[in-house]
């Protein structure tokens, strides 16, 4: 007498269900982004309205920037009565850029819904999960960069940088962006395809000059530390070529220099001390979710 199981024959419908939703998912790219994008606003939005700042970096952010858009100096950097030269200009450009627009549509009360100023990093860190499937699609299958891309969108830490009006969503968008075409340019002689076209070399170095507005060098570090290192490896630096290093260089300074230079000319040395000194607390600020 034998018996057989049902259980060997058939799959639970629910691993059958998901199994033929992450299928359909991956059948094309624009399918991967616009399941992408729904997953990271259901992911990412919960709080991001209610939520008061919890962060004592992000008050500095945010009361800087209105700072800023309330005196009209988009070059300086203060907070209250004391300077904030610790990162860049480039997130308070990006969180002043919605708040006037905002303002300009007439939300009430949008230079201190703190909501707002947490914007670039929302839209960041969706850019950060849609860069991570790009980048692995230089390495793996569609079904393989989905799962990478979910990876990245389920980190507790991305999400709660989402929801903070800080540099670090914006920065590892930027950081994931470069190293997407630095993947391609590095693995493009290698399999036979054609190298990156203008268009992403072109992401390449301006991912690279946001980063730096962003956080500093910290970018180069990342991703000239893992050129360096692929570089030393391969005992050849020729491949870099194909990243059209002087163009590029030229773009990137372009982009970043003038408010390096704007800066200087208005504080002088000062921009430089303070990237060295210890940030000091001030008082807490008062947002209303």
């Amino acid at each position: 007498m034998s018996t057989t199981s049902s259980a060997t024959s058939r799959s639970p419908w629910p691993a059958k269900g998901l199994a033929s939703v992450f299928d359909y998912v991956a059948a094309s790219n624009r399918r991967a982004a616009a399941a992408l994008l729904l997953v990271c606003l259901l992911g990412f939005l919960p709080g991001i309205f209610q939520i008061p700042p919890v962060d004592r970096d992000e008050a500095y952010f945010a009361q800087a920037t209105k700072q800023m858009i309330e005196t009209g100096d988009y070059v300086d950097i203060r907070y209250q009565d004391d300077v904030r030269y610790r990162k860049p200009v480039g997130i308070y450009w990006l969180q002043a850029s919605v708040v006037n627009v905002a303002s300009a549509l007439g939300l009430p009360n949008a230079r201190t819904s703190i909501w707002l100023y947490r914007l670039p990093s929302l839209i960041a860190a969706i850019g950060a999960v849609l860069a991570t499937y790009w980048c692995a699609l230089a390495f793996v299958g569609r079904r393989g960069a989905v799962l990478a891309a979910l990876m990245m969108m389920s980190s507790s830490i991305l999400g709660v940088e989402a929801r903070l009006a800080k540099t670090d969503a914006v920065l590892l968008f930027t950081v994931v962006a470069a190293m997407a075409v630095l993947a391609r340019v590095y693995l493009a002689p290698r399999r036979g395809d054609t190298q990156p076209n203008l268009g992403q070399l072109a992401i390449f170095w301006t991912a690279l000059a946001v980063g730096i507005l962003i956080k500093g060098p910290m970018i180069l570090m990342v991703v000239g530390l893992a050129a360096a290192t692929l570089c030393i490896l391969d005992r050849s630096a020729r491949w870099l070529l194909a990243l059209r290093p002087l163009a590029g260089v030229a773009w990137l300074v372009l982009v970043v220099l003038p408010w390096f230079v704007a800066i200087y000319m208005r504080v002088g040395s000062a921009l430089a001390r303070e990237w060295t000194a210890r940030s000091r607390p001030g008082p807490s600020i008062s947002w209303r979710p």
